[in-house]
């Protein structure tokens, strides 16, 4: 008996199902995509944000470890000096340096190009840094120096070289400036004692000159910083009344002020920094905002007065200021970081008696 066999054809797909698989597949690609596109935008945005903070956090370090060596080199002398002619009755300490902090725009108003906000500190310290004729910063030992801190609003243009101008656009932002003077141009010893006692406005010229007549003096240590704050305290085991009714401390108010004497020529034994820093992304939607929704960033607005000579109630001032700054940062969705240190000042001889 002959066996029949079948003719077998494979069975191929439809045009149907082609399609269906087709759809399937790009749906499928397209969740991929989607999915890879979301992690690199995370991955570029927190690494922006790390190395941002990253500079910011080297730039902090770098303002709390140079805060900590301030010096007056303070000594006793006649008073009245002898030099004055009369009498002496008394010692009383004196120095040629000097050591000044409080609202930026009350130290460097009416400079010319600075725009500024928040708090600043002038002071001298022993950093032993000396310009050589080619301009090289070289450490000899313990020279003194001018240092200075503030926030600077604007344009980087002028940090731009002249070939990046034309690929980089200029952009406004809030930058953290250092000022700082070489042993051989320090300008703080340009004005006479008796100078001074008779001009006290000449007190804050030091750093106030240099900065009008040459700009570079000051150099930008971070970006995005919109908040510095400075509040001067005593040591943390003194129980006696704070130093500061509204941030400000200077080693010289008694030149034009009788009653300031708790300062005189005294450094602060503390000093509570405090800087508020933000990532690239949320600076730049900051920039676009206008003036009026960020008001609370202009000088004036915040950590300006602490009430009273109680600790306590200084407190919760200076809490309620940082959790009014907070409040703006998270209602616009702008990430930031604040950095926090109590500065001991090294060569701090805090005394209440003259």
């Amino acid at each position: 008996m002959k066996s029949r066999r079948k003719n077998f054809r494979p069975r191929a797909f439809t045009l149907l199902e082609l399609l269906v698989s087709i759809a399937i597949l790009s749906l499928l690609l397209l969740l991929v995509m989607s999915m890879t596109d979301q992690v690199a935008k995370v991955w570029k945005r927190t690494s922006g944000s790390i190395l941002a903070f990253q500079e910011s956090r080297a730039a902090f370090e770098a303002l709390t470890r140079k805060l900590g060596q301030a010096t007056l080199d303070t000594y006793w002398d006649y008073d009245p000096p002898i030099s004055a002619g009369g009498t002496p009755s008394s010692y009383v300490r004196r120095s040629e340096l000097h050591f000044v902090s409080g609202q930026a725009n009350a130290l460097l108003g009416g400079i010319p190009g600075i725009v500024t906000t928040g708090h600043a500190v002038f002071f001298t310290a022993p950093l032993g840094y000396s310009s050589m004729a080619q301009g090289a910063d070289v450490p000899l030992g313990n020279l003194m120096n001018a240092k200075g801190f503030f926030i600077k609003h604007g344009s980087n243009s002028a940090q731009l070289p002249n070939f990046l101008k034309p690929i980089l656009p200029a952009r406004d932002r809030y930058r953290l400036m250092e000022f700082w003077q070489p042993t051989e141009r320090l300008s703080i010893y340009g004005v006479t004692r008796s100078q001074l006692v008779g001009n006290p406005s000449l007190a804050r010229d030091w750093f106030r000159q240099p900065l009008t007549n040459n700009p570079d003096l000051a150099r930008p240590l971070a970006e995005n910083v919109v908040a510095l704050v400075l509040w001067p305290q005593r040591a943390s085991t003194d129980p006696g009344s704070p130093i500061t009714k509204d941030y400000s401390f200077d080693t010289r108010a008694f030149l034009s002020d009788a009653t300031a004497t708790a300062s005189r020529n005294l450094l602060p034994p503390t000093v509570l920094v405090t800087m508020v820093v933000l990532d690239e992304e949320s600076a730049a939607r900051l920039e676009a905002m206008p003036a009026s929704a960020k008001s609370v960033l202009q000088p004036g607005q915040l950590f300006v007065s602490l009430p009273n000579l109680d600790l306590d109630a200084q407190r919760m001032k200076f809490d309620e200021d940082l959790s009014t700054l907070e409040n703006f940062l998270n209602v616009n969705r702008l990430g930031y970081r604040i950095f926090n240190s109590q500065v001991t000042i090294r060569q701090s001889k805090w005394s209440d008696s003259q």
